[in-house]
């Protein structure tokens, strides 16, 4: 039984994580729609890095979509940006059998009638988002969707948050940043499955993505089973800094930020490459003083607003179809 003194103590030693939680206007909307990225402490470190940015950033892309709670979040938090959310759409069942949680949730929408591609096809949420249907385990697949999305402006900010594997984190970084505008911001969130059962690699082998970005942070050399030559040397060449961040409260959550070199830019020159290592109650930091991507005038706050509704489309996009 603890004394009031210590209980005191104790809750006086919480407070600070308390208070780190939702505190920031990202994290904010982001337990307003729903995305676990709140509880993982990525909303944060976006924010960090964003905050100065929203205005800047005209083409967004995220892999890996479930029901769309990030993308709204992403939709309010750019006002200026076309939204792209990318998932395996028509086979999302059985692709969360091993999440049992996550599929039972999706079964349960998809009985009454709520299907979240189809709601963003119909114009729901307005001209600024759109989703693409693509197994991202399926090279042949992604690369047709590269060439789709290629037709357009490139892309100032690309998150993949898909299914975690080793080859797929890999695989989709070698052809997904060459979307990337130079001097955007690649993200792979989810790293600490490096050190997790169930993958597809041996939890901390040295072919895990967290150990093959801490390898070349030490080398500068993209050593991956996965990639063919060409495809690591242009990694090599235009990977201008890495930052993989940290962050430990009940479990481990870990993020990777890469930046796509600009050559353009004056005195352009490699940036060192860093892994923070991961540290309870603090916010982990990388290579650079500035952890906003753009230099831009800080943009107004658009006014948040939560929508609710039911849908009763059943639509299907179809293999590598977009709206």
């Amino acid at each position: 039984m603890l004394s009031v003194v210590q209980l005191l103590m104790v809750l006086a030693w919480q407070l600070p994580l308390i208070a780190a939680v939702d505190s920031d206007e990202l994290s904010q909307l982001g337990t307003r729609y729903g995305t676990d990225k709140v509880g993982h402490h990525f909303t944060r470190e976006y924010h960090s890095r964003f905050k100065d940015a929203r205005t800047s950033v005209r083409r967004f892309l995220e892999v890996g979509v479930f029901k769309g709670a990030s993308l709204q979040m992403w939709k309010e938090y750019f006002p200026e940006a076309d939204i792209v959310g990318l998932d395996y759409f028509r086979n999302q069942l059985k692709v969360l059998k091993r999440v049992p949680n996550l599929a039972r949730d999706l079964w349960y929408d998809q009985r009454n009638g709520r299907n979240f591609a189809a709601e963003v096809c119909s114009g729901h949420y307005g001209p600024r988002m759109h989703v693409i249907d693509a197994n991202q385990s399926d090279m042949a697949e992604m690369k047709t969707v590269v060439q789709t999305l290629s037709q357009g402006r490139a892309f100032d900010v690309i998150i993949e948050d898909g299914s975690h594997t080793m080859r797929d984190q890999q695989l989709n970084l070698a052809l997904l940043l060459p979307l990337v505008k130079p001097g955007g911001i690649y993200v792979i969130e989810d790293l600490h499955t490096s050190f997790q059962n169930g993958y597809d690699e041996p939890r901390g082998s040295e072919a895990t993505t967290y150990n093959v970005l801490q390898a070349f942070n030490a080398s500068s050399k993209f050593r991956s089973k996965f990639l063919d030559a060409n495809q690591a040397a242009y990694l090599e060449r235009w990977i201008a800094s890495t930052e993989i961040v940290s962050i430990v409260r009940k479990e481990r959550h870990s993020m990777g930020f890469i930046r796509k070199m600009d050559f353009s830019a004056p005195g352009a020159t490699k940036l060192q490459h860093t892994v923070t290592p991961a540290a309870p109650r603090r916010r982990l930091s990388g290579n650079n003083n500035n952890n906003n991507i753009y230099p831009t005038k800080k943009d107004a706050r658009p006014s948040p607003i939560m929508v609710k509704r039911r849908w009763n489309s059943t639509a299907r996009l179809g293999a590598g179809r977009w709206c």
